[in-house]
């Protein structure tokens, strides 16, 4: 038995590495976890960490108002993960089930004055199946519109439909 242990010799256990803590890297294709939110003082409004900056921003209100941007307030990028070359809408489904936005979906209009792309703003759900178009002034007196503020140059411009998208 000696002969083993002096071949071998004595048994020494590994350095414990110490990991970051998990809420402070979030997996980005998963849904804000509640450890990660906090409240902040000044508005009530519940906080996450955005995933390019790693700041805290503050999340839409329940009832975001239609044009609302959730972005992020420190480097613009979406709250929810697209892809920047080809964004797609976010179904209502989508934005209920991991953000508690009822009757609400995300597009992704072009300003009509610097032409860029103003992420993630937030329509009404019925409007996103109807043809929408984005204007700097509005068009139709008998349409339905709600205005935006590009992110980008701080332009005011107005989604318009010609149905009733609410």
């Amino acid at each position: 038995m000696n002969f083993i242990r002096n071949l071998f010799g004595k048994k020494e256990s590994a350095p414990q590495i110490k990991e970051p803590p998990k809420a402070a890297i979030p997996a980005p294709a998963q849904p804000v976890r509640p450890e990660e939110m906090r409240t902040n003082e000044s508005s009530g409004r519940e906080l996450t960490t955005c995933m390019a900056c790693h700041k805290q921003t503050p999340l839409p209100e329940q009832d975001a108002p239609w044009g609302t941007a959730l972005i992020c307030v420190h480097c613009h990028t979406p709250l929810i993960r697209h892809d920047l070359e080809d964004p797609l809408p976010t179904s209502p489904k989508r934005l209920e089930m991991f953000y508690g936005l009822r009757e609400r979906g995300l597009e992704h209009p072009r300003c009509p004055s610097c032409r860029k792309i103003n992420y993630a703003i937030v329509f009404p759900a019925k409007g996103m199946n109807l043809a929408w178009y984005a204007v700097k002034e509005p068009e139709n007196p008998s349409g339905f519109r709600f205005k935006v503020t590009c992110v980008h140059c701080s332009e005011d411009f107005y989604i318009e439909w010609d149905e009733n998208p609410f």
